[in-house]
């Protein structure tokens, strides 16, 4: 788990999906432990399981987040629903077993204009988290259910934690209120030391007296005293008592190169730090003020904090060096090809003299070159194959 002052983003613990077996019967497939990917279409529903037991139940829950990857979409039919599963299921199985029910209140709706391929998708799961952290036995996990409608149904496929080459696992991203004796320490700091607020502080002095401290610290009496503070000095001490005086502000932009992202942040109150995001993946030891994503393709944002509060700046994807694909005319291509390797050897016959390429970047403004057992370096067209390059029989470095 990792655990932020105000926030917890938890990693998927258990996914899996289930199937028809030849009864008719819904069971969980015991294929997708260690499958890549999840099947959410026609009577297969995707399984996940949060484990919340790391979850203090004395910090009330402000929101609670569903995120996860779809890496391939077929049909997005009329959308995807998220229930409750109502009964205990384990990932490893080792034989297949009834699939647990759903429940029949529908969490959320994934509406079919957002379930599109290699993209995530984000639902609010806020109430039913709060029930499982407080009662830990209900929490059997979320299912996602392709919804009926007319025409042809859903057919999508969902990144799991054994996929990593397919994408994102799933996560539930949490974030928490503040108990009421931090809230009370809080509103007694911010009020004593800030100058904005002095003389606000001195009117609530001689409207309420010495015993507003008294009454701040019964947690009973807070939400009482709380309203009262608002009738008198209006919203702007609630603006600053609630941190929007002290949210960073920030933009992002990539340099000349298009590979090293940076970003320029300010902010009234406290230190700024960093923290930079890949495809909604924190990158460990991208702490600075500047990232080199060094060709490596993906969505790029960064998280700027003061402390207090937190921003996230808009999503950036810089020119990637990757290729998607590298295809020969002629003889085997060895290793198979990988999206992170440019270099390769070519098995080619006695009777092949020359062979063509054709590569493709993962931009289709990237500049491609290529040669052949040391030779010149040539220019390539992306997606377009090549003139020949001379080989010899057997193995060659391309």
């Amino acid at each position: 788990m990792v655990a932020p002052v105000r926030g917890a983003s938890l990693l998927v613990s258990e996914d899996t999906y289930s199937v028809q077996d030849v009864r008719g019967k819904d069971v969980i497939t015991r294929f997708s432990n260690g499958g890549p990917t999840l099947n959410v279409e026609g009577k297969s529903r995707a399984y996940l399981y949060f484990d919340l037991t790391e979850v203090n139940s004395a910090r009330p829950i402000r929101s609670a987040r569903l995120r996860f990857f779809f890496s391939s979409v077929v049909r997005a039919g009329a959308g995807i629903g998220v229930h409750a599963a109502q009964g205990i299921w384990k990932e490893a199985e080792t034989r297949l077993v009834t699939a647990p029910s759903v429940g029949s209140e529908r969490l959320a709706l994934i509406e079919p204009v957002d379930i599109t391929s290699k993209q995530f998708a984000s639902v609010d799961v806020t109430s039913v988290v709060q029930g499982w952290v407080t009662n830990p036995s209900s929490n059997h996990g979320f299912a996602l259910v392709a919804v009926s409608g007319s025409g042809a149904g859903v057919s999508a496929r969902i990144a799991s934690k054994e996929g990593s080459l397919m994408g994102v696992p799933a996560m539930l991203d949490i974030e928490f209120g503040e108990s009421a004796d931090v809230v009370d320490a809080q509103i007694i700091a911010k009020m004593a030391s800030s100058e904005a607020v002095t003389g606000i502080w001195s009117s609530i002095s001689n409207m309420v007296g010495t015993k507003i401290i008294q009454v701040l610290k019964s947690t009973d009496a807070l939400t009482e005293i709380w309203n009262g503070i608002a009738s008198r000095v209006g919203d702007e001490i609630l603006k600053f008592l609630n941190g929007e005086k002290v949210k960073p502000v920030i933009t992002v932009s990539p340099v000349a190169d298009g590979t090293v992202l940076s970003v320029v942040a300010t902010t009234q109150t406290g230190t700024v730090s960093y923290a930079w995001y890949r495809d909604g993946v924190a990158i460990p030891g991208a702490a600075g003020e500047s990232y080199d994503s060094k060709g490596v393709a993906g969505r790029y944002f960064v998280r700027v904090s003061n402390g207090m509060n937190a921003v996230d700046s808009a999503v950036v994807e810089p020119p990637s060096s990757e290729l998607k694909g590298l295809v020969l005319s002629a003889g085997a291509l060895s290793p198979s090809f990988s999206a992170g390797s440019g270099s390769y050897t070519a098995v080619v016959e006695n009777s092949v003299s020359g062979v063509r390429v054709t590569a493709s970047s993962a931009q289709g403004e990237s500049v491609l070159t290529g040669r052949v057992n040391g030779g010149g370096w040539l220019p390539l067209q992306n997606g377009v194959a090549s003139q020949e390059f001379a080989m010899v029989e057997g193995m060659n470095t391309l």
